[in-house]
């Protein structure tokens, strides 16, 4: 897939002068923010996120961080003003992905785990929840699908059970046809997934 990369990383290779290091690297205005986080490991995650995303745009654009102008549209989803260079970052426990594309691009990450509330109810419609019970298909898989496509298209997580999806064989797509989907499988007892507007994969 030309044009789309990711960075992924986990918060114990590093230690806390490293995370020190790291925050003094980070713009003034979510330097703020993480420091208003009350839980140590949600700081860790949001800063070695923030961490991929200067790793990434030097790598992959040869673009400083301190160069671009970073806002978020009106439902809290961050990007660069007056670029053609689009990024998502997600977190899960231990594990920051960052990803980028030259289009709008939304990424989840979620570690396998028991939920005491249930997920199914609050993301699947009816055919969705048949289907996970009919082809054993990891609830997790689910809520990461619907949730990189709520970030691209810049929706608010309260949409996640109108996203629609539909089964063949043992994959998973949206039902939006202008999207491709799909997973990064490599990390155990974590599911990755990755929307991306279809047509843009198709014109490169």
């Amino acid at each position: 897939m030309k044009d789309f990369y990711y960075l992924i990383d986990n918060i114990n290779n590093y230690n806390d002068d490293n995370f020190n290091e790291f925050l003094d690297k980070i713009k003034p205005n979510k330097r703020d923010k993480i420091q208003k986080l009350l839980k140590v490991d949600e700081q860790k995650r949001t800063i070695l996120g923030e961490i991929l995303l200067i790793k990434g745009l030097k790598k992959y654009f040869n673009i400083d961080y301190d160069s671009v102008n970073i806002t978020q549209n009106s439902n809290g989803k961050p990007y660069i003003v007056n670029k053609p260079i689009f990024f998502n970052i997600s977190h899960s426990f231990d594990y920051c992905i960052c990803v980028f594309a030259t289009q709008n691009i939304g990424v989840d990450i979620e570690k396998h785990r028991f939920l005491k509330s249930d997920l199914k109810n609050y993301i699947c419609n009816s055919t969705e929840k048949k289907q996970l019970i009919n082809k054993n298909i990891n609830i997790f898989n689910i809520f990461t699908l619907k949730e990189a496509y709520i970030k691209m298209k810049g929706l608010k997580i309260f949409d996640i059970k109108n996203v629609e999806l539909e089964f063949e064989n043992n994959a998973i797509q949206c039902v939006d046809k202008n999207v491709l989907c799909f997973f990064i499988n490599i990390i155990s007892n974590y599911s990755i997934a990755v929307c991306i507007k279809k047509n843009y994969l198709d014109n490169n």
